[in-house]
């Protein structure tokens, strides 16, 4: 089975690093870990992310609207 590649935009860090280890021991690929909206929005504009964890709230933390 291929496992996904994953971007987690989450602004809390410990809340990130949680969600990182439990998807690395799943054998997930874990691409960028971003704090930032501006960051995460920045990475996937490169490519190669199958898709990604995010915290909504987040979002509306920096501005954005959902």
């Amino acid at each position: 089975m291929t496992m996904a590649s994953i971007l987690i935009v989450e602004y809390d860090p410990i809340i990130a690093q949680d969600i990182y280890l439990m998807l690395e021991k799943n054998g997930h690929n874990v691409l960028d870990v971003c704090h930032k909206v501006s960051k995460a929005i920045n990475r996937l504009s490169k490519g190669g992310i199958d898709t990604a964890i995010l915290y909504l709230p987040c979002l509306r933390r920096f501005g954005y609207q959902y």
